[in-house]
């Protein structure tokens, strides 16, 4: 008997089943960032906009500026609102030091950096991130390493 090997398709029904798990979890006033650029976020921070859930499936990684859209991103949640997102996220040892050589090769030719760790771009906006987990998807090298949590504004900032 022959055994499949790993498909793109998988991973997209794997990622298309982890996206409506997520909308699924949804409460409150939402965004979906898959419907916004990162050029059009500011604009809604300027409005005044807030929102209880703010989705990003695959969106942070494609962000010319990563760190700006998700500084945007903090901005947009409300007192008590959560980010759910999943990303294709760097890995460790040798493989993610080919990883961080070629992410920015990667970008010109997908629009993608797979090379970003998005924990730390999401801690270093001052999100605090409350789950998070590493999976690993059947797919083709760059992107096979994905990240699903929840981060939400500190404590300190939703008490004030």
């Amino acid at each position: 008997m022959a055994t499949a090997l790993p498909t793109p398709r998988r991973a997209l029904v794997e990622l298309d089943e982890r996206q409506r798990r997520m909308f699924a979890r949804v409460e409150g006033r939402t965004l979906d960032l898959s419907d916004y650029s990162s050029f059009s976020l500011p604009a809604l921070v300027e409005a005044g906009e807030t929102y209880d859930t703010i989705i990003s499936v695959l969106q942070i990684s494609v962000a010319p500026d990563a760190p700006a859209f998700c500084a945007d991103i903090k901005r947009l949640l409300g007192a008590r609102g959560r980010l759910l997102f999943l990303e294709p996220t760097a890995v460790v040892g040798a493989v993610g030091v080919v990883q961080h050589a070629l992410g920015p090769w990667v970008r010109r030719t997908t629009g993608r950096r797979p090379d970003y760790d998005i924990p730390a771009l999401i801690r270093g906006v001052g999100l605090s991130i409350g789950d998070c987990e590493r999976i690993s998807m059947r797919a083709l090298w760059p992107y096979r390493s994905f990240v699903e949590g929840t981060a939400h504004l500190p404590f300190s900032e939703t008490d004030a």
